[in-house]
């Protein structure tokens, strides 16, 4: 039983790291079009607005781990479009 919930932890794995070099491409593209218009890389609104999203679309018993991670994506997203 836990290797069957161990593979499919490791497929769903799979699918969020696909999903994140999804994510960055589109931050970094994001990013450089915010160079152009020389738009600062913090958007405190978006960033609101993204952890308000994550709170009432995940279960209650996990939505305030699944923001803690949010957090942690979007720093690191800003960091990536400040390069």
């Amino acid at each position: 039983m836990i290797e069957q919930l161990r593979e499919q932890i490791d497929n769903l794995d799979n699918e969020i790291i696909r999903l994140l070099d999804a994510r960055f491409d589109c931050s970094k593209a994001i990013g450089e079009e915010k160079k152009k218009i020389e738009k600062a890389v913090l958007d405190s609104k978006r960033e609101e607005a993204i952890l308000n999203k994550v709170d009432n679309l995940s279960q209650e018993e996990h939505s305030e781990y699944i923001k803690e991670i949010y957090k942690k994506i979007m720093e690191q997203s800003r960091l990536y479009q400040g390069k």
